[in-house]
């Protein structure tokens, strides 16, 4: 699973796990799988949060 931020509205997605994840809004931090994180990226709608321990 991938943490991702919002950069716009997103309804309801069915994830690559078959699980629920949203609705989402500007600003909304979530951990959805990897597949999903990566298209909602590709099309400028999210982006990977990267963590600093």
């Amino acid at each position: 699973k991938v943490v991702i931020r919002f950069l716009g509205g997103v309804d309801e997605i069915i994830g690559a796990d078959l699980e629920r994840y949203g609705p989402f809004k500007v600003e909304d931090i979530a951990t959805i799988p990897y597949e999903n994180a990566q298209a909602l990226i590709a099309k400028k709608i999210a982006i990977k949060v990267r963590w600093e321990d």
